[in-house]
């Protein structure tokens, strides 16, 4: 089996996938998370903001109602 350095993410028609991807970017470029190559390099990385949650690096927290 070959390795996928690539993942999907699917939206159900209310959300709006290039906003939320656009608020991504600018949470991770916020945290310091950049992208370091291609067309997006030194910009906020959504990529590199998920890695560094599913590293343990960000921790989040849900606000209250």
């Amino acid at each position: 089996m070959t390795k996928s350095n690539a993942i999907g993410f699917y939206f159900t028609p209310e959300h709006d996938p290039n906003a939320i991807r656009r608020r991504l970017a600018e949470i991770a470029a916020e945290l310091g998370y950049f992208g370091r190559r291609g067309p997006t390099a030194k910009r906020g990385s959504p990529s590199e903001l998920l890695a560094a949650i599913a590293r343990g690096e960000i921790a989040l927290t849900k606000k209250g109602d």
